[in-house]
């Protein structure tokens, strides 16, 4: 980062996140483990280590604070376009991405008395980011082996139902597989399906 896009910053940390408590506080919290890790020598895979949790938490307030701001922008924006909309009520979302579950709420307006719904916020259960994770564990090997990996590489658990229909989710949109070609195809007496030779 240069210089001149340091100076151009506005206040200090404390004052820009004066709005978002939680979040100045896992700034703070970082900034805190940063010191004890300095004063007490750690190693660095000690320090990787505890600083995956710390970035973990922070993506995922992060998430969450953005998320509220944009749910919030939505039905303001909903509320302009439709201006004898009514609350009809709120609702939780949870979120889940490669930073664990993130809990947002939508607020859902009626069009009058009985009037259709409209969403404001329109995001989907699983993240793009994740989805293109569970996606690739579940292409290569057994979901319930993919969840054990997710488990392992983002600290998150999602059952391997969940991952076997994202991954069929994101198959059907790529089209029907194209049959191989056969070098030696055999039918089996005991099975009506096809091996083929390598």
């Amino acid at each position: 980062m240069s210089d001149e896009q340091a100076s151009k910053r506005s206040g200090s940390l404390d004052e820009r996140f004066a709005d978002d408590p939680q979040l100045r506080e896992r700034l703070h919290q970082i900034a805190d483990m940063r010191e004890r890790l300095l004063a007490e020598g750690a190693s660095l895979d000690e320090v990787e280590e505890q600083t995956v949790g710390q970035i973990r938490m922070l993506g995922r307030e992060l998430l969450q604070s953005i998320g509220r701001s944009t749910a919030e922008q939505s039905a303001n924006r909903a509320r302009g376009e439709h201006p004898g909309a009514i609350q009809h009520r709120k609702k939780k979302i949870v979120r889940q991405t490669t930073y664990g579950p993130v809990e947002l709420i939508e607020v859902v307006l009626r069009l009058g008395r009985r009037g259709r719904l409209l969403r404001c916020l329109k995001v989907g259960r699983y993240s793009k980011k994740l989805q293109r994770a569970l996606t690739d564990f579940g292409a290569e090997e057994s979901f319930s082996r993919a969840a054990d990996r997710i488990k392992e590489h983002y600290g998150i658990e999602v059952s391997s139902s969940a991952i076997r229909r994202i991954t069929f989710a994101h198959a059907r949109k790529i089209g029907p597989a194209k049959p191989a070609k056969a070098r030696g195809c055999v039918k089996t007496p005991w099975s009506c399906e096809t091996f083929y030779a390598r």
